[in-house]
């Protein structure tokens, strides 16, 4: 009887392994009011200095430890502008990694470029911009 439970036990952490092992095969999305939503936006406006910003996310990819936001943000009630950050979780917390010019004359191919060399270590199939 103890080695059967023994077994099954066995079996369901073996599970839990494999499942996370997947999981993070591939970019995924944040669940709306999720912790580590609410965590990876919450870095991004202690960045911006401003805790009271509101993000509209239009790309939200996350995988192994990093995340690329691109957001839209209210400056006035009716001028909106894009924030996009990469962000990368450090010792269990998100923290602000890097960020792309967005000013008109950047490439954004150039810039995706530049931060992926910067974090060989970032997936690339996070780096999307709509």
């Amino acid at each position: 009887m103890k080695k059967n439970l023994f077994v099954l036990f066995a079996v369901m952490i073996a599970a839990l392994f494999v499942q996370n092992a997947f999981a993070q095969a591939k970019p995924y999305t944040p669940a709306k009011g999720s912790a580590e939503r609410k965590a990876i936006l919450d870095a991004m406006r202690t960045n911006r200095g401003d805790t009271d910003v509101v993000y509209t996310p239009r790309v939200f990819l996350v995988q192994n430890g990093y995340a690329w936001v691109v957001a839209g943000t209210a400056v006035s009630s009716n001028q909106y502008e894009d924030e996009i950050a990469l962000m990368r979780k450090v010792g269990g917390k998100w923290k602000f990694a890097d960020a792309p010019c967005v000013e008109e004359a950047c490439s954004m191919a150039k810039e995706i470029k530049k931060i992926q060399k910067k974090f060989p270590k970032a997936p690339r199939g996070i780096f999307k911009v709509e």
